[in-house]
Protein backbone atom coordinates (compact mmCIF):
# COMPACT_ATOMS: atom_id res chain seq x y z
CA UNK A 1 0.00 0.00 0.00
CA UNK A 2 1.27 3.35 -1.11
CA UNK A 3 -0.11 6.18 1.62
CA UNK A 4 -0.68 9.86 0.22
CA UNK A 5 -1.06 13.00 2.58
CA UNK A 6 -2.58 16.35 1.63
CA UNK A 7 -1.15 18.94 3.55
CA UNK A 8 -0.39 21.71 1.00
CA UNK A 9 -3.19 24.15 2.11
CA UNK A 10 -3.07 27.38 4.56
CA UNK A 11 -6.05 26.55 6.73
CA UNK A 12 -7.34 29.84 6.39
CA UNK A 13 -10.55 28.76 8.93
CA UNK A 14 -8.07 27.99 11.34
CA UNK A 15 -4.79 29.51 11.12
CA UNK A 16 -5.10 32.29 13.04
CA UNK A 17 -6.15 29.86 16.69
CA UNK A 18 -2.68 28.14 15.62
CA UNK A 19 -0.16 30.80 15.14
CA UNK A 20 -0.12 30.40 11.41
CA UNK A 21 1.37 26.43 11.12
CA UNK A 22 0.24 24.06 8.67
CA UNK A 23 -2.38 21.71 10.78
CA UNK A 24 -0.26 18.75 9.98
CA UNK A 25 1.62 20.62 12.45
CA UNK A 26 -0.73 20.92 15.53
CA UNK A 27 0.81 18.75 18.67
CA UNK A 28 -1.45 16.60 21.07
CA UNK A 29 0.28 14.86 23.86
CA UNK A 30 4.03 16.34 22.73
CA UNK A 31 3.36 15.13 19.27
CA UNK A 32 2.92 16.71 15.81
CA UNK A 33 -0.57 15.64 13.71
CA UNK A 34 2.02 14.83 11.12
CA UNK A 35 4.47 12.64 12.92
CA UNK A 36 1.46 10.36 14.89
CA UNK A 37 -0.38 9.68 11.54
CA UNK A 38 3.74 8.75 9.50
CA UNK A 39 3.84 6.50 13.07
CA UNK A 40 0.84 4.72 12.97
CA UNK A 41 1.62 4.02 9.09
CA UNK A 42 4.72 2.34 9.94
CA UNK A 43 3.72 0.76 12.97
CA UNK A 44 1.67 -1.93 10.17
CA UNK A 45 4.87 -2.13 8.18
CA UNK A 46 3.24 0.77 5.43
CA UNK A 47 6.54 2.64 4.09
CA UNK A 48 5.76 4.48 1.52
CA UNK A 49 4.31 7.49 2.23
CA UNK A 50 4.19 10.73 -0.08
CA UNK A 51 3.60 13.70 1.56
CA UNK A 52 2.11 17.21 -0.41
CA UNK A 53 3.53 20.12 1.06
CA UNK A 54 3.37 23.49 0.35
CA UNK A 55 2.11 26.55 2.54
CA UNK A 56 5.28 26.31 4.90
CA UNK A 57 6.32 23.00 3.52
CA UNK A 58 9.82 23.47 5.64
CA UNK A 59 8.86 23.03 8.71
CA UNK A 60 6.52 19.91 7.50
CA UNK A 61 9.35 18.26 5.52
CA UNK A 62 11.39 18.66 8.24
CA UNK A 63 8.84 16.86 10.36
CA UNK A 64 8.55 13.82 8.19
CA UNK A 65 12.42 13.69 8.35
CA UNK A 66 13.38 10.10 6.55
CA UNK A 67 9.96 8.90 7.56
CA UNK A 68 8.20 10.04 4.30
CA UNK A 69 9.20 11.26 0.91
CA UNK A 70 8.13 15.52 0.64
CA UNK A 71 6.47 16.60 -2.29
CA UNK A 72 5.97 20.17 -3.06
CA UNK A 73 3.57 22.12 -4.82
CA UNK A 74 5.00 25.79 -5.26
CA UNK A 75 1.50 26.33 -7.04
CA UNK A 76 -0.60 25.49 -3.72
CA UNK A 77 -1.66 28.93 -3.72
CA UNK A 78 -3.23 29.10 -7.21
CA UNK A 79 -4.33 25.02 -6.96
CA UNK A 80 -6.30 23.04 -5.24
CA UNK A 81 -5.54 19.58 -3.73
CA UNK A 82 -5.93 17.54 -6.99
CA UNK A 83 -2.81 19.26 -8.05
CA UNK A 84 -0.93 18.41 -5.10
CA UNK A 85 -2.06 14.39 -5.14
CA UNK A 86 -1.27 14.30 -9.25
CA UNK A 87 2.46 15.68 -7.95
CA UNK A 88 2.55 12.90 -5.38
CA UNK A 89 1.42 10.20 -7.65
CA UNK A 90 3.21 11.01 -10.62
CA UNK A 91 6.33 10.52 -8.25
CA UNK A 92 4.91 7.33 -7.26
CA UNK A 93 5.16 6.04 -10.74
CA UNK A 94 8.93 7.41 -11.25
CA UNK A 95 10.71 3.92 -10.98
CA UNK A 96 7.94 1.81 -11.76
CA UNK A 97 6.34 3.84 -14.13
CA UNK A 98 3.02 2.23 -13.07
CA UNK A 99 0.78 2.62 -9.77
CA UNK A 100 0.95 -1.18 -8.60
CA UNK A 101 -0.57 -0.71 -4.70
CA UNK A 102 -3.49 -0.06 -3.16
CA UNK A 103 -3.49 3.44 -2.54
CA UNK A 104 -4.38 5.48 1.10
CA UNK A 105 -4.97 9.33 0.13
CA UNK A 106 -6.08 11.42 3.57
CA UNK A 107 -6.05 14.93 4.07
CA UNK A 108 -2.90 16.20 6.62
CA UNK A 109 -5.62 17.45 8.94
CA UNK A 110 -7.18 14.00 10.18
CA UNK A 111 -6.73 12.79 13.47
CA UNK A 112 -7.79 9.20 14.23
CA UNK A 113 -7.84 7.23 17.20
CA UNK A 114 -5.24 4.59 16.40
CA UNK A 115 -7.80 1.29 16.48
CA UNK A 116 -8.64 2.88 13.09
CA UNK A 117 -5.32 2.09 11.87
CA UNK A 118 -5.97 -1.71 11.05
CA UNK A 119 -8.82 -0.91 8.92
CA UNK A 120 -7.04 2.07 6.98
CA UNK A 121 -4.41 -1.02 6.44
CA UNK A 122 -6.39 -4.02 5.38
CA UNK A 123 -6.30 -4.56 1.25
CA UNK A 124 -9.73 -3.37 -0.27
CA UNK A 125 -11.21 -4.67 -3.74
CA UNK A 126 -13.22 -1.33 -3.76
CA UNK A 127 -13.06 2.18 -3.78
CA UNK A 128 -13.73 3.23 -0.21
CA UNK A 129 -15.16 6.49 1.55
CA UNK A 130 -14.61 6.13 4.89
CA UNK A 131 -17.79 8.26 6.67
CA UNK A 132 -19.28 8.53 10.17
CA UNK A 133 -22.66 7.79 10.23
CA UNK A 134 -23.12 8.92 14.19
CA UNK A 135 -22.43 12.71 12.41
CA UNK A 136 -25.01 14.33 10.76
CA UNK A 137 -26.77 17.54 12.50
CA UNK A 138 -22.69 18.80 12.83
CA UNK A 139 -21.10 17.34 9.98
CA UNK A 140 -18.94 19.26 7.46
CA UNK A 141 -18.69 17.49 4.37
CA UNK A 142 -22.02 15.72 4.18
CA UNK A 143 -22.67 12.03 2.22
CA UNK A 144 -25.63 9.84 1.32
CA UNK A 145 -25.39 6.73 0.39
CA UNK A 146 -27.97 3.82 -0.15
CA UNK A 147 -26.67 0.02 0.14
CA UNK A 148 -23.24 1.63 0.57
CA UNK A 149 -22.58 3.23 -2.16
CA UNK A 150 -22.68 6.98 -2.11
CA UNK A 151 -25.80 8.75 -4.11
CA UNK A 152 -24.73 12.60 -3.50
CA UNK A 153 -22.80 14.67 -1.45
CA UNK A 154 -22.20 18.24 -0.37
CA UNK A 155 -21.81 20.67 2.22
CA UNK A 156 -24.69 21.95 1.48
CA UNK A 157 -27.07 18.26 1.31
CA UNK A 158 -30.13 18.35 3.66
CA UNK A 159 -29.92 16.69 6.79
CA UNK A 160 -32.95 14.61 5.90
CA UNK A 161 -31.08 13.41 2.81
CA UNK A 162 -27.29 13.23 5.27
CA UNK A 163 -26.12 9.74 5.92
CA UNK A 164 -23.42 10.57 7.52
CA UNK A 165 -19.96 12.87 7.70
CA UNK A 166 -17.16 12.52 5.21
CA UNK A 167 -13.60 11.86 7.37
CA UNK A 168 -11.34 12.94 4.75
CA UNK A 169 -9.82 9.16 4.20
CA UNK A 170 -10.13 7.47 0.88
CA UNK A 171 -8.82 3.65 -0.35
CA UNK A 172 -8.69 3.10 -3.51
CA UNK A 173 -7.68 -0.52 -5.15
CA UNK A 174 -4.51 -1.54 -6.87
CA UNK A 175 -6.75 -2.31 -9.79
CA UNK A 176 -8.37 1.05 -9.83
CA UNK A 177 -4.85 2.98 -9.56
CA UNK A 178 -3.82 3.38 -12.92
CA UNK A 179 -7.27 5.03 -14.32
CA UNK A 180 -7.65 7.37 -10.91
CA UNK A 181 -3.98 8.41 -11.96
CA UNK A 182 -5.33 8.86 -15.66
CA UNK A 183 -8.07 10.93 -14.30
CA UNK A 184 -6.52 13.38 -12.02
CA UNK A 185 -4.02 13.88 -14.91
CA UNK A 186 -6.36 14.40 -17.36
CA UNK A 187 -8.13 17.04 -14.58
CA UNK A 188 -4.98 18.98 -14.31
CA UNK A 189 -4.31 19.11 -18.02
CA UNK A 190 -7.95 20.90 -18.98
CA UNK A 191 -6.96 23.07 -16.05
CA UNK A 192 -9.23 21.57 -13.26
CA UNK A 193 -6.80 22.70 -10.65
CA UNK A 194 -9.39 24.15 -8.66
CA UNK A 195 -10.74 20.83 -7.67
CA UNK A 196 -10.12 18.59 -4.72
CA UNK A 197 -8.82 15.48 -5.00
CA UNK A 198 -12.03 13.98 -4.43
CA UNK A 199 -13.89 14.93 -6.43
CA UNK A 200 -12.22 13.14 -9.31
CA UNK A 201 -14.26 10.04 -7.93
CA UNK A 202 -17.14 11.84 -6.62
CA UNK A 203 -18.09 13.33 -10.38
CA UNK A 204 -17.24 10.23 -11.80
CA UNK A 205 -19.58 7.62 -10.51
CA UNK A 206 -19.44 5.30 -13.92
CA UNK A 207 -15.72 4.83 -13.67
CA UNK A 208 -15.19 4.45 -9.66
CA UNK A 209 -18.40 3.41 -7.67
CA UNK A 210 -18.02 5.01 -4.86
CA UNK A 211 -18.57 2.55 -1.48
CA UNK A 212 -18.84 3.95 2.19
CA UNK A 213 -16.38 2.31 5.05
CA UNK A 214 -18.87 3.12 8.29
CA UNK A 215 -16.70 3.63 11.05
CA UNK A 216 -19.20 4.87 13.52
CA UNK A 217 -18.60 4.39 16.98
CA UNK A 218 -14.88 5.70 16.28
CA UNK A 219 -13.50 9.13 17.21
CA UNK A 220 -11.90 10.98 14.59
CA UNK A 221 -11.62 14.57 13.79
CA UNK A 222 -10.54 16.97 10.76
CA UNK A 223 -8.89 20.21 12.45
CA UNK A 224 -10.72 22.64 10.43
CA UNK A 225 -11.98 24.64 13.49
CA UNK A 226 -10.36 25.31 16.53
CA UNK A 227 -13.09 23.53 18.03
CA UNK A 228 -11.99 20.49 16.35
CA UNK A 229 -8.93 20.91 18.20
CA UNK A 230 -10.31 21.15 21.32
CA UNK A 231 -12.18 17.75 20.15
CA UNK A 232 -9.14 16.14 20.20
CA UNK A 233 -7.70 17.17 23.51
CA UNK A 234 -10.69 16.41 24.97
CA UNK A 235 -10.71 12.94 23.67
CA UNK A 236 -7.09 12.37 24.69
CA UNK A 237 -8.35 13.83 28.40
CA UNK A 238 -11.17 10.97 28.43
CA UNK A 239 -8.56 8.05 27.34
CA UNK A 240 -6.88 8.71 30.39
CA UNK A 241 -9.78 8.55 32.68
CA UNK A 242 -10.52 5.44 31.11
Amino acid sequence: MKVFIMAAGIGSRISEDIKGIPKSMVSFKGETLMSRNIRLFRSIRIESIYVAVGYKGHLVEEEIGQHARAIYNENFNNTNSIKSLELCLLDATKHSGVLDDDLLILNGDVFFEESLIEILGQVTKEVEFIADSGRIAEADYRLQWRNGVVIQHGKNLPIAETSGEYVGIVKIPKAQARKFLEVVSQYCADGRTDKWWEEVLLENPNIFENNIRDINGLFWAELDYVADVKRVQQYFKTIEVN
